[in-house]
């Protein structure tokens, strides 16, 4: 892995972190929140979850990921049609 990947995934880290730690004002359950909030509180909850599972992922198998990154960039392009 290069410094540079090494930056980013740091950076990366660092970020799901300060969501975690990121203030909630209002429960899923609490009186006063719309369907709204506790909709974006359960989407805030999810997407922590599979950042942190991701980050595992990535962690303990790096040329896979990166072997999977590779092969949905070229099924992307080829959709695209930027590879014809």
């Amino acid at each position: 892995m290069t410094d540079q990947h090494r930056s980013e995934l740091h950076a990366l880290s660092a970020e799901v972190g300060n969501w975690e730690s990121a203030p909630v004002t209002a429960m899923p359950n609490a009186e006063g929140t719309t369907e709204l909030e506790r909709a974006l509180l359960e989407l805030r909850r999810q997407m922590t979850d599979v950042a942190k599972e991701a980050e595992e992922m990535v962690t303990e198998h790096p040329m896979v990921s990166i072997a999977a990154a590779f092969c949905l960039g070229m099924i992307v392009g080829r959709l695209s049609g930027a590879f014809k």
